[in-house]
């Protein structure tokens, strides 16, 4: 399991998207700090649950434009992004 830290309470105030991209990219960290690992699961509660989405979308559509694969299939996003 995955804590970020980069949306402490004094980082929340520059707005959704530029939460989700501080999630976003310490996901991208940790996936390629593990290779082997092939799935995630984005977990978030009413603010969180907003970013974890947006972090998701980002996440995927850089999937798609083949810049952010290692390993991680944008089917995995598609699958999971509607359900909390």
């Amino acid at each position: 399991m995955f804590k970020p830290v980069g949306n402490n309470a004094f980082m929340s105030f520059d707005g959704v998207p530029a939460g989700a991209a501080r999630i976003a990219d310490e996901v991208r960290a940790v996936v390629a700090a593990n290779p082997s690992l092939v799935y995630i699961s984005l977990v978030g509660n009413s603010l969180g649950g907003i970013y974890a989405r947006y972090a998701a979308a980002l996440m995927f559509v850089a999937a798609a434009d083949g810049a952010d694969g290692r390993g991680l299939h944008s089917s995995t996003f598609q699958l999971n992004l509607g359900r909390v």
